[in-house]
């Protein structure tokens, strides 16, 4: 089935509530349908999300990539990439091109593949309005990035003041 979210000002908590239930059994990625109207048969209208499994409790410590990217939206307004501020949507956008150039030039790959690592992970507060994150992968899609995920474990609590 679809499921249709029309309200960009419902908090993202309640989006990853329904992600988190489904993402057992419905794959790797979810579309958020960004039509301003009923239509969704325009692909500009779908954004597509990569969806992390389930963590698995096998008692392994998971190392970091050090390759990951990180693009963090706070509860104040912030947005930061990898830790590092930024002004705006933009500005990310335009980093995260310097960096998946330089990557490119450099020859750093997706493991196993030919193609350039640009994997980058949204992660936001439960409190965020839904609107804002998909704000967010909408500008990193454009960035090059490929696949965008979405960190939806140990994602902070607190409200928007």
């Amino acid at each position: 089935g679809v499921y249709t979210q029309k309200f960009t000002n419902t908090e993202y908590g309640n989006i990853i509530d329904v992600v988190n239930a489904t993402r057992k059994v419905q794959g790797d990625r979810i579309r958020f349908i960004v039509s301003p109207t009923d239509r969704t048969d325009n692909p500009k209208d779908v954004l597509e999300a990569k969806v992390p499994a389930p963590p698995k409790d096998e008692g392994k410590i998971a190392r970091p990539n050090p390759l990951t990217l990180v693009v963090e939206l706070t509860a104040d307004g912030r947005i930061k990439l990898n830790n590092e501020g930024h002004d705006s949507l933009e500005s990310v956008a335009a980093k995260l091109k310097e960096v998946f150039k330089f990557r490119e030039d450099s020859g750093i790959w997706r493991e196993g593949t030919n193609e350039v690592e640009a994997t980058v992970f949204i992660k936001a507060p439960r409190s965020i309005k839904y609107g804002e994150v998909i704000k967010a992968l909408d500008a990193l899609k454009g960035s090059g990035a490929n696949p965008v995920g979405l960190q939806i474990d140990d994602l902070p609590q607190y409200k928007i003041q």
